[in-house]
């Protein structure tokens, strides 16, 4: 009723539940509804038409970031950085500004060469609100100048569970102490992970 109604949000809700078994309905109820500006129904047309009508489903993206959709924006950014590197980097920033823990990380490894300042910000940032990915990737941004802060941002990571994090523990610690390199060995191997080289 909501949906017949105008509402694009109902039509988004109805698309999303006629999806498995009408996907041309969906289609339709969230073409309207993203026409009516609603930046679910938009997301979702993208995720729908993205590898039968890449150009379209591109359209909505971009429609939903230029929304304020941090996830469009994040999508977008990811998506364009091996072709559009310029642009890639606009979209993850305006998404990682906007909060969006994925686009900081996405960025701190895109900058991690060539710029790694920049990089070290937004790993940081993200590592700050407790993601992990980042903790790892600014211990490796910082093991040659600072391996005491790289250090301590491995712990973080390898105490959250990361093995990437415990394996670099291992090798970093092998020499100086090694009963704590043989400590983080044994759980990267209770963790699953592969012994360290």
């Amino acid at each position: 009723q909501a949906a017949a109604a105008g509402s694009p949000q109902a039509r988004t809700r109805l698309g999303v539940l006629a999806v498995a078994t009408a996907p041309e309905e969906s289609h339709a109820l969230w073409e309207s509804a993203a026409g009516a500006g609603d930046v679910s129904a938009m997301l979702n047309l993208w995720f729908l038409l993205r590898d039968s009508e890449p150009d379209q489903a591109r359209s909505w993206l971009e429609a939903a970031a230029m929304a304020d959709s941090t996830d469009a924006m994040y999508i977008l950014g990811f998506l364009l950085k091996d072709t559009e590197a310029e642009e890639s980097r606009s979209w993850l920033e305006k998404a990682a500004n906007a909060g969006s823990t994925d686009a900081m990380v996405a960025l701190g490894i895109m900058l991690g060469n060539s710029e790694p300042e920049q990089a070290h910000t937004w790993f940081e940032k993200a590592a700050e609100l407790d993601r992990v990915e980042a903790m790892v990737g600014l211990g490796g941004l910082l093991r040659t100048i600072n391996p005491v802060a790289a250090r301590t941002w491995w712990e973080k990571a390898a105490e959250r569970g990361n093995t990437i994090a415990m394996n670099n523990l291992v090798v970093l610690l092998r020499e100086s102490e090694p009963a704590k390199a043989r400590a983080w060995q044994e759980r990267l191997r209770q963790a699953g992970g592969l012994p360290a080289r």
